[in-house]
Order: structure tokens, then sequence, then C-alpha cells
């Protein structure tokens, strides 16, 4: 059997929540397709970093433009030399590999461009519109990571009741490693106490974080206390911290830093070391900075909004509207003085490691496969 992926977010190194998914997920299958004696096919535009054993087969395919790498060149390769199976992890298939005679299962992270729709382009909305709809109606299964992910893009979308696999989220041994070496007394950032926020500073391209009535709402809250706490929002840039630090300056908030994307250890510090955790985002799917912020053992702050949580994570969830006022009382009762941080030792229990999810989905594959023949 010969799997293919599509490995094009392997070789980027500022990686997002969607982005971790996937070479999470690709670096799991590469260790279990070996045992199995399966063929892993990565497919990308440059060759991934790293080396792999033999039983992967990397294909570079070429693409001269910077866009629909996806959906043309890797659509295209999938019609004239189709695999057994293809997986993509990238919320939807390739528009152009929708017609190759491969079994074909996708990722589905969330439908927030259905159900926010004023929180993207009209372009961008109608492209990823249209790329779901079909996906859902091509794909053989679709996997999502929570139940409440799945409930979330069966209420906005064509997506099948009978085409979903939940198959849960998992969390980087390297992330593991580095809260355990966080504790230490060096490792702790100077100044005021703080919130964190983790996650992508999008521009006006991408909306959903909600970072500006973030601010807002924290500066509100801080204001009342004496400006006595710090908002430090760690992730990479995509074109909206100019943004960002243009509306703190205009509010006189002096106390939000931005440490752009930073190192699995330093994230692990920042969690450490926080009072708390600040989500409040519209139309998650994945929502890693959750999970993350509850195995560090610390409470966190979501929007009503949010969308995505897993059912057994809502009673360590405070939840609030995504609006400034209803922030800055989330933010009030996060940071109230019977505030209880759940204990890392349990919380280090309660989640899974991407392995299990990768053997989740390889037998869905498998069987799926076998039908096919």
């Amino acid at each position: 059997m010969v799997i293919g992926i599509n490995g094009s977010q392997l070789n980027i190194r500022e990686k997002s929540g969607v982005e971790v998914v996937a070479a999470s997920l690709i670096s799991e299958l590469v260790r279990l397709t070996q045992v199995r004696g399966a063929t892993l096919r990565l497919y990308a535009r440059s060759r991934p970093v790293g080396h792999y054993p033999h039983h992967v087969e990397v294909r570079i395919l070429r693409w001269p433009f910077p866009l629909f790498w996806t959906q043309v060149r890797l659509g295209w390769e999938l019609l004239i030399h189709p695999p057994s199976v293809f997986l993509d992890c990238s919320n939807f298939l390739p528009f152009l590999g929708l017609f190759s005679r491969a079994c074909q299962f996708f990722f589905a992270h969330d439908a927030s461009f259905i159900q926010f729709p004023e929180r993207y382009t009209f372009l961008r909305r109608t492209v990823m519109r249209l790329g779901h709809t079909l996906s859902c109606w091509r794909a053989r299964n679709i996997f999502v990571p929570t139940r409440g992910t799945a409930q979330q893009i069966k209420r906005y979308s064509t997506m099948e009741s009978r085409k979903v696999r939940i198959v849960g989220l998992g969390i980087t041994q390297s992330f593991i490693d580095s809260l355990r070496h966080s504790a230490t007394p060096h490792s702790i950032p100077a100044g005021k106490p703080f919130v964190v926020f983790v996650g992508r500073v999008g521009g006006r391209v991408d909306k959903r974080k909600n970072i500006d009535q973030l601010l807002i709402g924290f500066h509100v809250w801080n204001s009342r206390h004496g400006n006595t706490h710090r908002l430090v929002i760690c992730g990479r840039d995509d074109g909206g911290k100019k943004q960002i630090s243009f509306l703190a300056q205009s509010i006189g908030c002096n106390d939000v830093e931005f440490t752009g994307f930073v190192s699995d250890q330093e994230l692990a510090n920042l969690y450490t070391h926080s009072q708390g955790v600040v989500f409040p985002t519209y139309g998650e799917g994945i929502g890693l900075p959750i999970v993350e912020g509850l195995i560090a053992g610390k409470r966190v702050l979501v929007s009503t909004q949010t969308g995505g949580i897993s059912d057994d994570l809502v009673e360590y969830l405070i939840v609030c509207e995504p609006h400034a006022d209803g922030i800055a009382s989330g933010i009030e009762r996060l940071l109230a003085p019977d505030y209880r941080p759940i204990t890392r030792e349990v919380s280090l229990i309660r989640w899974k490691s991407w392995e299990n999810v990768a053997k989740k989905i390889y037998e869905v594959l498998v069987a799926s496969e076998a039908a096919h023949h």
C-alpha cells in the first residue's frame, strides 16, 4: 500500500497550530508505516529537512508560482500518479486531485469561514467554502480532533456524520520535556506578573484571534487594578503586530509585549510562569494553546465563540463573551484570589501522544484501502 501525504508544511520553520498538527502526524506516520511495511509518499515543494528511511518516497513537485501549489500542482500529481490512499492535513483536498482514483482523506480543523464569514475576505472565504464543500463530498473519511470540532463543522457545513472520525489531539514530546525543565529559577521572565496569549498575530486577512478585543479588555481590567500585570502575546507575526501596537499606543496600554515566534522551551517557560492563559478567539478547531495551557497546570480563558473544545476540558476553562468588556470580566475571574491551577501531574496523564492519534488514522486508511479493493 502506498500512502500519499501533503508534506508542504514540513519546511515551515515558524509553524502555526495547524502546521504543528500536520508535521506531528507526518512524523509519527513515518515511524508507523516503517513498522507496518507500508510505503509513505511525501509530496513537497522542496526537499524536507532531515533524513527519511528507505520506505519514504519524497516527491519534489516544482511550481513557479507562489500560490496554488496544493490545488493545482499537487492535484495534478494525484491525477496522473495516484497513490493507494491520500491524506491532507490542511483542512481540504487539492481541487484537481478530487478526480484522482486514490482513496482520499483530510483532517478538518474548523468551519469558521462559514460560521464567522465577516472575519475573512470575500475571496478567501469563497475559496475555502468551495474547497471544503468539494472535499466533504469526495473524501472517504474526514478526521477531526475533538467532538466539539465535529459538532461545529457539521453545524455549519455539508459534512456527513457517517464520514467523520474523531481522532483526538496529541502533544509533542519536546513540549512535555520542556515543561519538565521550565521550573528552574533562571527561566522566570523578568517584570510584572503576566497572562499569556499564544497564537499567530494575523492582520486584516484573519481576525479570528480577536487580539484587538483582548488587548482592550486586558487594558480595562489592568487599569482597574493599578496596572499590575502584563499581557504577553506569543506567536508568529502574520502582519498584525503593527496594527496591534498602534492600537495599544492609541488606548494608552503600555503593558503589552510581543515575543514573536518562540521555541518549545521558551513557550513552556511562558506557560509555567504565567498567571493564566487568555484565548478568547473565534471558531477554533485545533486550539493547541488551550491544551498546552492546561498541561502546564494553568486555567485558560476562552470565549463563548472559541468552539472546538473537548467536553472533558470544559470544567477547567473560564468562559467569557468575546467583546472587550466580557474579556475584562473573564480576566477578573481568571486572576481571582481563589484561583487554583490544576496539578501538572494529573494534566500530563490526561493527554495522548501524537503516536496514538497517528495509529487511529493509519487503521482507517488501511481499512478503507482494503474495502476499496
